[in-house]
């Protein structure tokens, strides 16, 4: 405070105060624009798996995958790609509610727990690694 009097010093206080204003402002517009990209990831596909299989015996390499993409709330799809010697054939059904309404294929109700769990690789085990992490 030295070298200051009365205006000046005022003068201070009220820049300071106009920029915390400012910055009271920026924070609450930012919180908005957060909310607003959490609430558009809730309907982003962020769950995947992917199961890859041989569909016909004759054809190796595991070639084949059925893959699930679902959102926050288990709504997506599940895409199943089977290759043979005559081409490729590609199969989509739609998953409500972590449910297909299509009977699914082994490789597909695997790919659909897999997503549904969150993770790829072992169901229980990513099931119990979300428990974790959500609560």
């Amino acid at each position: 405070m030295r070298g200051k009097d009365a205006i000046s010093l005022e003068k201070a206080f009220e820049k300071k105060f106009e920029e915390v204003d400012a910055m009271t402002e920026a924070v609450k517009y930012q919180a908005d624009e957060i909310y607003k990209l959490k609430e558009i990831q809730k309907m982003t596909l962020n769950k995947t798996a992917i199961v890859k299989y041989d569909a016909f015996k004759d054809v190796g390499g595991k070639l084949s995958f059925a893959i699930c993409m679902l959102d926050k709330n288990d709504n997506g799809c599940l895409v199943n790609v089977m290759h043979s010697n005559n081409g490729c054939f590609a199969y989509i059904k739609e998953i409500i509610n972590g449910e297909s309404f299509i009977e699914l294929g082994d490789e597909e109700a695997n790919a659909l727990k897999q997503a549904v769990a969150g993770r790829m690789g072992d169901v229980e085990l990513s099931r119990e690694v979300n428990d974790i992490v959500n609560n």
